[in-house]
């Protein structure tokens, strides 16, 4: 009973970042529970083998969140792929390093 308050069965969800770390684990999860995912970051080959693992239903497209132009394509990317996004993962963020000094 518990495992359908949680299924995502026709649901599509995006995950930025998706291809690593905190953002794959999201993705895995969301596609256990059943949705259709996208995720969605900057490199193309982590990409290839985060699908290997999602499986077929699963989709990628590169992504830089910091550019405005990348992340129009990406949603149109999907939107082409699945016809709708019903879930959203902003898992994706920048950085600026720099000494405190």
């Amino acid at each position: 009973m518990t495992n359908d308050l949680f299924a995502l069965q026709d649901r599509v969800a995006m995950v930025t970042g998706g291809n690593s770390g905190i953002g794959r684990a999201m993705a895995l999860a969301l596609r256990d529970a059943g949705a259709k995912v996208f995720i969605a970051a900057r490199r193309a080959d982590r990409n290839v083998e985060a699908l290997a693992e999602l499986g077929p239903t699963a989709a990628a497209c590169e992504l830089d969140v910091g550019n405005e132009v990348s992340v129009e394509k990406a949603m149109q990317f999907a939107v082409k792929r699945f016809g709708r996004l019903d879930i959203l993962v902003n898992n994706a963020g920048t950085a600026h390093r720099a000494s405190v000094m």
